[in-house]
């Protein structure tokens, strides 16, 4: 079973016995008991493998650097755990009010006395009115999957899908090593959009990073993922050229996307591209496309790249450290120092996320060849 696949079977399998369990509370007695034995099952299980760190399973708890300073990634563990919590003591103090002996005495083929020593357990006796901290606790854990389900609806819609009808044919999500799979053709049909130029930067001595600004009639079109590309119509002769760019820069929904162009000896639209292209200027452009995406940004990532192959990698990156909690580990070759791109913005962000991000540069010059 894949490793997401996994981690749906148990979301759902718990959400269930839960709503069995608060559903069946009031006309259904022993069906609430035995439910309320599969939830605690389902909550030892989970609290057990997390040292395993079972691929497919997120870690219950945000980043330490992200415990003082909240973030979007963080308000979502927190409900998740907040959720689990009050399931725990929902459950905890439903298992002293049964004479939990005699439910499981009544098992086929087996003697009371079997289970005789679970009747004399007694831990919620320190409780003044437990049937009301029992409901209480069980209201809260309802009232938390309420807003972690509103908080998917606004912030994790990519997620909804594959949680309700499995990872899509493209390929299953993988946890903690997420796997990337290999970006889509261009599409060659659709309408083209003019993009403004509001800035370029030099990286390095033969690489260009271009600020594209997308009209706000199209950002709705053009709402991009870390990894997917722009396919730009380059007019470099008398037919334009088709070329595409990753994005080198999370998207945040403001309209701007970055691509960082690399110059190829004879290439005509890369050529063009560094020589003309001004801030100012605009080119048509293909919404953001490609299936070079991380399916979890809170799973672990090892990313690897050479030369101008670190352009999704980056966006990836950056959207992995600021709205993910997992750990980053990116290998990223280049044929000496000054060929390296983003040099500044790698060093700035291994200092910035220390605990997260694992940094390893491989020159070429200085250290041969990576075999």
């Amino acid at each position: 079973m894949a490793a997401f696949n996994r981690f749906r079977l148990f979301h759902w399998l718990l959400a269930g016995f839960f709503l069995g369990v608060y559903l069946s509370g009031d006309d259904a007695e022993l069906l609430h008991i035995w439910l309320g034995y599969g939830l605690v099952a389902l909550l030892m299980w989970r609290l057990l493998i997390v040292p395993l760190r079972l691929r497919g399973f997120p870690k219950l708890l945000p980043p330490k650097g992200q415990r003082r300073k909240p973030g979007l990634s963080a308000i979502g563990k927190w409900l998740t755990v907040g959720a689990l919590a009050s399931f725990a003591l929902a459950s905890l103090i439903g298992l002293g009010m049964v004479d939990n002996g005699d439910v499981l005495g009544a098992l086929p083929g087996v003697g009371a006395e079997v289970f005789g020593a679970a009747s004399d357990i007694d831990f919620i006796v320190w409780l003044d009115e437990p049937d009301e901290m029992h409901e209480l606790f069980a209201n809260l854990g309802l009232w938390l999957i309420g807003l972690h389900v509103g908080y998917v609806l606004l912030f994790r819609r990519k997620m909804v899908w594959p949680m309700l009808r499995g990872p899509s044919s493209a390929g299953p999500a993988r946890s903690p090593s997420t796997t990337l799979t290999a970006p889509a053709p261009a599409p060659v049909s659709g309408e083209f959009t003019r993009l403004r130029i509001a800035s370029r930067q030099a990286e390095t001595a033969d690489s260009c990073s271009f600020i594209l600004q997308v009209p706000a009639a199209q950002r709705a079109r053009f709402a991009a993922q870390p990894g997917q590309f722009l396919t730009l119509k380059v007019p470099c002769g008398e037919m334009p050229l088709l070329r595409c760019y990753s994005l080198s820069q999370r998207p945040q929904g403001d309209g701007a996307l970055r691509i960082t162009v690399k110059r190829v000896p004879g290439g005509r639209a890369s050529n063009w591209l560094l020589d003309t292209l001004q801030a100012g200027d605009c080119i048509e452009a293909l919404p953001p496309a490609g299936l070079f995406v991380p399916r979890n940004l809170d799973d672990d990532l090892l990313l690897l790249g050479a030369g101008s192959g670190i352009t999704p990698l980056m966006a990836i990156l950056q959207a992995a450290l600021v709205e993910g909690s997992g750990r980053v580990c990116l290998f990223c070759a280049s044929r000496d120092a000054a060929s390296l791109i983003f040099a500044e913005e790698l060093t700035e962000l291994s200092a910035r996320h220390p605990e997260r991000l694992q940094l390893r540069i491989w020159l070429d010059a200085e250290q041969g060849a990576p075999n």
